[in-house]
């Protein structure tokens, strides 16, 4: 996994925010989009996977794990995350209309 997973919350969902950010630290580097990707309406933040080859696996599939349950967690609720996804050059995944071979896709495909 080369290039940066890109992750926008609502800014309201503060809840949310603080759970990605506690969740997914395990599995990555998190640390604030730059400051032409900011707006006032999202959060965003940055997810960098470095280390060896079973500390990358190891980390893709926690990601992975977390966005799937996240995502099941809001449809089961009857709401919707707000979350959106990508990776520079590729377009916006909305993890709420996303299913497992997407999301896969967006994470381990470069």
């Amino acid at each position: 996994m080369n290039r940066p997973i890109f992750i926008a919350v609502p800014a309201g969902d503060v809840a949310l925010i603080e759970e990605m950010q506690r969740e997914l630290a395990q599995y990555a580097t998190i640390r604030p989009a730059p400051a032409n990707f900011r707006d006032i309406n999202t959060v965003k933040l940055v997810l960098e996977i470095a280390g060896q080859a079973v500390a990358i696996a190891g980390g893709v599939a926690g990601i992975l794990t977390y966005l799937q349950n996240t995502r099941d967690r809001a449809r089961a609720a009857g709401t919707r995350t707000g979350v959106a996804l990508n990776k520079l050059g590729q377009p916006v995944v909305l993890l709420d209309d996303a299913d497992d071979a997407l999301l896969r896709q967006l994470i381990v495909g470069d």
